[in-house]
């Protein structure tokens, strides 16, 4: 997928290994997906972004709750996320 591409419901993306990549939600619905991942492992990450998201409203501290947890998946932020429909300017 090229950068900015948006991808509508049952769409397939495939991000060779290696490749600097980043999603997000920006509209207004939630978002379901499914993902694999090889060697296992990488699952784990989602988890811990659950927790976070669970205990820390969105702002500069959500940022750096995530940021924290990175290094352990051999993660890099690549930028802020794509600011979401009802964000507001």
């Amino acid at each position: 997928m090229a950068h900015g591409t948006t991808s509508r419901r049952g769409a397939f993306a495939l991000v060779p290994r290696g490749t600097p990549h980043a999603q997000g939600n920006t509209g207004k619905d939630p978002v379901c997906f499914v993902s694999s991942g090889s060697p296992a492992g990488f699952e784990r990450f989602f988890v811990e972004l659950d927790e976070i998201a669970k205990r820390v409203p969105p702002g500069p501290q959500f940022g750096a709750e995530i940021a924290k947890m990175m290094p352990k998946y051999d993660t890099k932020p690549l930028g802020p996320p794509p600011r979401r429909a009802f964000d507001g300017p």
